[in-house]
C-alpha cells in the first residue's frame, strides 16, 4: 500500500509541477522565478541556486529540471523504504525468493540498484548498480539517471501479480484518476506483459493466454491470445510471445498470428475503462480508472 501512496504523491506534484511551468510561460503568473523571494518567512533570502547562477525555468521545472527530478528521487526512496521493511522482517526477513506468489523481487532489487546510483553517485548509472539490473534496465553504465513517468508505469504495470495477492475480494487497491479527453493518435506502447491466467467464472473454464498493453498515457489493457483446458497446453506459445519482435507502436507481433491492431485496441479499452470495465487480466488494475 505504500507504494500507491508514494505514487500519488508524485504524481500530485508532478501535476503541480506543470501547474506552475505553465504559469511561468503564459505569463499569467508575473512573478519571476528569478527574483528571491523569503520562505517559510524567514529573513533570508532563497536564490536559484547555491552559487547564485541564474536557472531557467526548463532547468527548475522541466522534465528532467531540479523540482521534477528530485520528486522521483522521493518516490524511488520510499518504495525502496517500503520494500526493505517488508523484506527485512519476519517472516520474510533475507528469504526475499521465498515470498508469496507475485511478490517480485527482482523488480524491487533493480529499483534499490537505481535508487543506490541516485543518492550515492551524483545520479550516474555505475557498472555495480544500473548495469547488474536484471529486469529494470534503464540506464546504461555512464549515463545520467533522469526519470520519468514512463519509468513510474513500467514498474507498477511489473507488479501487477503482486497486487492481487493483497487485494481483497471487494475491491482493488490502486492509484486513482479520471480519463481525460481520448487523443486524437494512439499512443505509445511503454511495455507488454505475457502472462496465462485462470478464466474469470464469468468467461469459462481452463486458463487464458493474455498479451498485457501499457500505453504511454497510462491506460493499460489486456488482449486475449488462446484458451486452453490446461496452464500447460499454453506455456510454449507464451515464451513465443516474451520473445516476440515489437511492432511500430510497440505491441507484440505473434509469431503465428501477425500484428494486433493496435488503433482498435486502444480505442475499445478506452472505450470501456470509460463504462467502468476492468482488463480481463487480474494482475493489470495496479492503475484502476474512475
Amino acid at each position: 500500500m505504500r507504494v500507491l501512496t508514494a505514487t500519488s504523491e508524485l504524481l500530485y506534484l508532478l501535476e503541480a509541477v506543470e501547474g506552475i511551468a505553465a504559469q511561468f510561460r503564459t505569463g499569467v503568473r508575473k512573478v519571476s522565478l528569478h527574483q528571491g523571494f523569503a520562505p517559510a518567512m524567514l529573513s533570508v533570502e532563497l536564490r536559484t541556486s547555491i552559487d547564485n547562477t541564474p536557472l531557467t525555468t526548463d532547468e527548475w521545472l522541466g522534465p528532467n529540471g531540479r523540482m521534477v527530478q528530485l520528486a522521483y528521487l522521493g518516490w524511488i526512496a520510499a518504495v525502496d523504504g517500503a520494500w526493505e521493511k517488508y523484506r527485512t522482517n519476519p517472516p520474510y526477513e533475507k528469504s526475499s525468493t521465498e515470498l508469496r506468489r507475485g511478490q517480485q523481487a527482482d523488480r524491487f532489487g533493480d529499483l534499490h540498484k537505481i535508487r543506490n546510483d541516485l543518492l550515492k553517485n551524483a545520479g550516474i548509472a555505475q557498472d555495480k548498480n544500473c548495469g547488474k539490473c536484471a529486469f529494470l534496465k534503464w540506464f546504461e553504465p555512464g549515463e545520467r539517471i533522469h526519470l520519468s513517468v514512463d519509468h513510474v508505469l513500467e514498474f507498477l504495470f511489473h507488479l501487477g501479480g503482486c497486487l492481487r495477492n493483497h487485494t481483497s475480494a471487494d475491491g482493488t487497491r490502486s492509484v486513482d484518476w479520471c480519463l481525460r479527453k481520448k487523443p486524437e493518435t494512439v499512443p505509445r506502447i511503454i511495455a507488454n506483459r505475457v502472462s496465462i491466467e485462470p478464466l474469470p467464472e464469468d468467461r469459462g473454464t481452463g486458463f487464458a493466454l493474455l498479451i498485457s498493453i501499457l500505453f504511454a498515457d497510462g491506460i493499460v489493457w489486456a488482449v486475449e491470445v488462446r484458451r486452453a483446458h490446461r496452464r500447460e497446453e499454453l506455456a510454449a506459445e507464451a515464451e513465443a510471445l516474451r520473445a516476440a519482435p515489437v511492432d511500430r507502436f510497440g505491441a507484440v507481433i505473434h509469431p503465428r498470428i501477425g500484428r494486433m491492431n493496435v488503433p482498435e485496441t486502444y480505442s475499445g479499452a478506452w472505450e470501456a475503462l470509460q463504462r467502468g470495465e476492468v482488463p480481463f487480466d487480474p494482475g493489470s488494475p495496479w492503475i484502476k480508472f474512475a
